[in-house]
């Protein structure tokens, strides 16, 4: 028997939670009614809040690579999306709530990005507003204004707190790691139809040319989401041990893996792979000092191995891996060159068709909206012959070049504000990097030459400002969360003056 002590706290927890059910059971009756729905998403939240009030900021770090979608919610967000406004929330709140509480402020980088969002915000009110597919709008492209401020919103979400020394390894692993979370689709695909449920939860795309080669059994099946599974894990790699950790005969099943994550990021077929791979792996090779030691000739003879291996074997190679390596001087499948020609001079055309209306954005960028009408007419008029392949891509605004990217949709203000923040986020870095903890030594090198690796691969090889942005401002959010901030050039502090001698 219940003490009577008891007794009324029982009673009001079941006064509480029979109504609450009683409410529930009544919404799953009517599950697609908007109200329904919505009452379910704020029990739900409730539910949760406890954990998301303890955990949220891990929650984020570890979403921001997480190919994993809010399949729930109107245009099915990632994961990182939804965090990002959940992670704000908490902390703001707790930030209140507590006088010790601050964000880390680097005022120099908050001002570019302030910027930024402005331009954004400005030229999506002149140029037609936001216009999102998914909310029932007339007009389509809105998502990339959306993922642009929910990027630079990451990272004020990201710099909410510092993040412990003891935890760092953690925060770090979770960071990278979760990106190979895209490997997970072609699992499903794999498994048959019985788990195709789970494209509701992991978005198919990085799937997507595999499935289309096994539907109609023609063309190349490119292994995208493993391909970032395994730049993913070979960041990691570079973050925790470093280029020396990674190659020392002292750990040789690490450095098996290492090897293996480098030929496992070749199976898209992607030559911007290649790419990332070299450069990153030189600038890291640069920061870690090693041109200095005995690894200079070490890695000198190692590439001429591997050209002296590549040359007469690439033919052997998996087409997937001849892809990647075709603009090498090295011979592959003639259905390889041609694809890789093919879509080499594609985009050569397109950019040459652009020249001409270049100058109609020099103060104001076209946007992203787009008018569906005359998408669906370049489309038709593509069909019968009356437009180039790459019309369309020009109208949805996909210019597989990094700084057209940018220059088009925001002008040369938008390019001012990008650069300006791509210069303090170098500095920013930079600065932690030569003077920030010894025991983030090795994290602060690598996330310098990812920085750095991106950039060039964006300006010079492939970019997508509506599509990477958020990769631009995580690195930097995290190495102030990891810091505490910027670290400041140390000031000398001069020598006191000897006293006088006298005889």
């Amino acid at each position: 028997m219940a003490s009577p002590v008891s007794l009324p706290k029982t009673l009001l927890i079941y006064a509480i939670t029979i109504p609450a059910a009683l409410v529930l059971g009544y919404m799953l009756t009517t599950p697609l009614d908007t109200m329904s729905f919505m009452g379910m998403l704020l029990a739900l939240f409730i539910l949760c809040s406890p954990v998301l009030i303890r955990s949220h900021y891990p929650i984020l770090v570890f979403s921001w690579h997480a190919w994993i979608s809010i399949f729930f919610l109107p245009g099915r967000p990632l994961l990182w999306m939804l965090m990002v406004l959940l992670s704000l929330f908490f902390s703001l709140v707790g930030n209140i709530l507590s006088r010790q509480g601050r964000f880390l402020h680097v005022p120099w980088v908050t001002r570019s990005l302030v910027f930024f969002a402005l331009i954004i915000l400005l030229t999506a009110k002149i140029r037609g507003g936001v216009g999102i597919r998914a909310f029932g709008s007339g007009s389509y492209g809105g998502k990339g204004y959306v993922n642009m401020l929910f990027a630079i919103a990451g990272y004020f979400a990201l710099t909410a707190t510092t993040i412990p020394l003891k935890r760092v390894p953690l925060y770090v692993g979770i960071f990278f790691l979760s990106g190979m979370t895209p490997a997970l689709p072609h699992l499903v695909l794999y498994a048959g139809p019985e788990l195709y449920w789970l494209f509701y939860l992991l978005p198919p795309d990085p799937a997507m040319t595999q499935a289309v080669v096994e539907f109609t059994g023609t063309g190349l099946a490119r292994f995208t989401g493993v391909s970032l599974a395994c730049l993913a894990a070979y960041s990691f790699m570079l973050a925790r041990y470093g280029i020396r950790g990674n190659l020392t005969t002292q750990h040789p099943v690490r450095f098996l893996v290492f090897l293996l994550m480098v030929a496992g990021s070749m199976m898209g077929g992607y030559r911007s792979m290649l790419a990332w791979v070299v450069v990153s792996f030189a600038v890291q090779f640069l920061c870690e000092g090693l041109y200095k030691t005995k690894f200079l000739p070490m890695m000198v003879g190692a590439v001429v191995f591997a050209a002296g291996l590549l040359v007469p074997f690439a033919r052997d190679l998996p087409l997937q891996v001849q892809r990647t390596i075709s603009f090498l001087p090295v011979d592959v499948e003639a259905s390889v060159r041609w694809d890789t020609t093919a879509t080499t001079e594609w985009r050569l055309n397109m950019w040459k068709a652009m020249l001409p209306d270049l100058h109609k954005y020099v103060f104001l960028g076209k946007g992203f909206t787009l008018n569906p009408t005359d998408l669906w007419l370049t489309e038709q008029a593509m069909r019968r012959g009356l437009a180039d392949s790459y019309e369309s891509a020009i109208e949805a605004g996909d210019y597989h070049n990094g700084p057209l990217s940018v220059y088009v949709p925001f002008g040369l203000p938008g390019v001012v504000a990008f650069t300006l923040f791509l210069v303090f986020g170098v500095r920013l870095l930079y600065r932690n990097f030569r003077h920030g903890d010894p025991a983030l030594k090795q994290v602060n090198t690598f996330l310098l030459a990812f920085f750095i690796t991106r950039i060039v691969i964006f300006v010079f090889v492939f970019g997508s400002i509506k599509q990477e942005f958020w990769e631009f401002t995580g690195l930097v959010g995290l190495s102030v969360a990891l810091n505490g901030g910027e670290k400041e050039v140390p000031k000398e502090v001069p020598a006191p003056a000897l006293a006088p001698a006298y005889g």
